[in-house]
């Protein structure tokens, strides 16, 4: 260290200013670089977050759109569900009928049994409860 003091003392003005200039150079270069680099950083986070936030909504709306059209299609089913029986259902649970290989209470629409029916199991599966469990 005494060295470069010795030959700072020794070095003319123009080698003083050339060494003062250049350490300027290298500070403002540095803090340049810090400064762009703190930007783009933020610059990012924010494009991420607009990302995330644009495919959250995007999402939302899928589900939404999903939502409407099943709805739609359960509201188509029940009105040619509707239409086809009378609406006087009673779930008789004594008496089983086997549904997709299952026993099954049986359901009733006045005299006709609706889980033995095909045309009824090709359109849907009549659910009802058995003890604690949804059972088709």
């Amino acid at each position: 260290m005494a060295a470069i003091r010795q030959r700072l003392r020794q070095a003319g003005i123009g080698t003083k200013l050339a060494l003062i200039v250049g350490l300027l150079q290298v500070v403002v270069l540095l803090g340049l670089a810090f400064a762009m680099a703190q930007t783009s950083s933020s610059q990012l986070r924010k494009a991420t977050q607009h990302e995330l936030a644009t495919q959250q909504a995007s999402i939302a709306d899928m589900l939404s759109l999903f939502d409407y059209s099943l709805q739609q299609q359960a509201d188509r089913f029940l009105d040619i569900f509707s239409d086809q029986y009378m609406g006087r259902f009673v779930l008789l649970p004594d008496q089983q009928v086997e549904v997709a290989g299952r026993q099954t209470p049986m359901l009733k629409d006045g005299l006709e049994v609706i889980n033995d029916n095909t045309w009824t199991r090709s359109l849907h599966r009549a659910n009802h409860r058995a003890g604690d469990h949804l059972r088709p």
